[in-house]
């Protein structure tokens, strides 16, 4: 073979091999330049010190009705109870929104993303004042004797409650929701009530922070407002027979509570 054809050869293979090798930097330069997803180049965040302050009120009546009657006593049962439950934030609730394009997701604690800060919540302390009882009283019977006697109050453990909170947020639609959840109180500590009668809408647990949300758009969320209020209102009532339709308690519940959230500076 020619030193020509020889060195025309040579430079072939040269080139052949280089292809791949010029790929491949190729790819790579455009992978560094190409976002990892769709979904981080969509991917906001807001910082925010946040605040709580919510407050259920229950209220029950069931007006004295008869249970029973004989010759001897005419039996009257009747009961009454309320429960004023106020919880609020405490400390400099650092809080991280984030979103994706897709969910908007908060995160406790820290102004750094996947902090370990062990909080599912908003750090939070309640009162509670619950009161609630029954009576029951003895009239004359059908043959006029009998009555004018009163049972003794069932034992009960009303009274106020001190209690601390984790407050999570959920947000779905525009509509943002707060729960509230005991949080670090000490094992024998009295965090609820056992025998203290609470009677609410069948259609709220007794004893439950009610749900209720307040408006939230992703536009005022990650937009330039420096303050963000946001309000929420429930009302549930009804008539509730007991003792086979011979009695009727009427309950009602209301829950008003206010999140502010304003914009973190800092780290």
């Amino acid at each position: 073979m020619t030193r020509s054809r020889r060195g025309a050869t040579v430079a072939a293979m040269t080139r052949s091999r280089l292809r791949p090798l010029l790929a491949a930097v190729l790819l790579l330069a455009l992978a560094a330049a190409i976002p990892q997803s769709a979904s981080a180049a969509r991917l906001r965040q807001a910082r925010f010190l946040v605040s709580f302050d919510g407050t259920v009120k229950t209220a029950w009546d069931l007006p004295r009705f008869q249970t029973y009657a004989d010759c001897y006593d005419t039996i009257w049962m009747e009961g009454s109870g309320s429960e004023t439950w106020h919880v609020h934030s405490t400390g400099a609730n650092r809080m991280i929104a984030f979103d994706n394009g897709v969910a908007t997701q908060f995160a406790f604690g820290s102004w750094t993303m996947n902090a370990d800060t062990g909080l599912t919540g908003l750090k939070a302390k309640g009162e509670r004042d619950r009161h609630g009882s029954y009576k029951t009283t003895y009239t004359a019977g059908t043959c006029g004797v009998g009555g004018g006697t009163v049972d003794p109050p069932r034992p009960n453990d009303c009274g106020t409650r001190l209690v601390n909170y984790e407050i999570p947020l959920s947000i779905l639609k525009g509509e943002l929701t707060p729960d509230v959840l005991a949080s670090g109180n000490g094992i024998r500590e009295k965090t609820d009530y056992s025998a203290c009668e609470l009677v609410a809408p069948e259609n709220v647990l007794a004893g439950a922070w009610p749900a209720a949300s307040g408006k939230l758009s992703r536009k005022t969320l990650f937009g330039p407002h420096r303050s963000i209020v946001v309000h929420g209102h429930d009302a549930w009532s009804d008539k509730q027979p007991t003792h086979g339709g011979a009695g009727v308690t009427n309950a009602g519940t209301t829950i008003d509570w206010k999140l502010t959230l304003t914009r973190g500076r800092g780290r």
